[in-house]
């Protein structure tokens, strides 16, 4: 905030270049309000907006991978921008302010939906249980499965051979000794299939899953290979 004032290119006096110009701020707190000139990372916007978060109990709260305030922020630029530009009025300079911290705060509903849920089966709302199974080791490399519902949940378990943990699924996603004695068992099961075998028998059951690609290997995933 203050950098185009600074440069002579407010508003203002871009309006006297193009009366019809849309000019789009996006800044970590927006360009007004006590905390607008504060000094910010990826880091301490996630914290200021609840996204830093104590996951696993023996280790310290961590941040979201990536800059994900600045891809939120920008998703929320380009809707602002094109929402304005049907709205502008001719001769007029508009202005799209939005601010990181603004842009995060915004997707907290999930979480707090989760923590309404988590009361209801009388569990402490906040805790922050970590995706299952996540990301497990395969014979010839990684994949991620995430069981985002009870059936999910179940078909795992099916298809692990592991169906007395069916009725556990919120004792193992919360931890203690269920969540320990569950993975002791079906990370050797896993272990033990290739990446593509795996994957293929989720999307079978329906199961979201899919295989941990890098540099070299993304080149051989069909998906992306077939549309060149």
């Amino acid at each position: 905030p203050g950098t185009l004032e600074d440069w002579g290119l407010d508003a203002d006096s871009l309006g006297t270049i193009n009366p019809n110009l849309l000019l789009l701020r996006i800044s970590h707190f927006g360009q007004s309000g006590p905390w607008r000139d504060r000094p910010a990372t990826p880091l301490t916007v996630q914290a200021a907006a609840g996204w830093v978060s104590a996951r696993d109990p023996d280790r310290p709260p961590v941040q979201v991978g990536g800059r994900i305030a600045e891809y939120v922020a920008g998703a929320y630029g380009a809707l602002g921008a094109l929402t304005a530009l049907r709205l502008q009025t001719a001769g007029r300079v508009r202005e799209v302010d939005v601010s990181e911290y603004e842009s995060l705060l915004s997707t907290l509903p999930y979480p707090m939906l989760m923590a309404k849920r988590m009361r209801s089966l009388g569990l402490p709302g906040n805790v922050r249980s970590a995706p299952m199974l996540g990301v497990v080791r395969a014979a010839d490399g990684w994949v991620g499965i995430n069981c985002l519902t009870g059936q999910h949940w179940l078909d795992v378990c099916a298809m692990l051979g592991l169906p007395e943990f069916g009725e556990q699924q919120i004792a193992v996603m919360l931890g203690g000794p269920e969540r320990a004695e569950f993975y002791s068992r079906a990370e050797p099961l896993l272990a033990d299939q290739a990446v593509a075998e795996i994957v293929e028998l989720c999307q079978a059951l329906r199961i979201p899953a899919a295989p941990v690609n890098d540099g070299a290997t993304i080149l051989q995933c069909p998906q992306y290979a077939s549309r060149g």
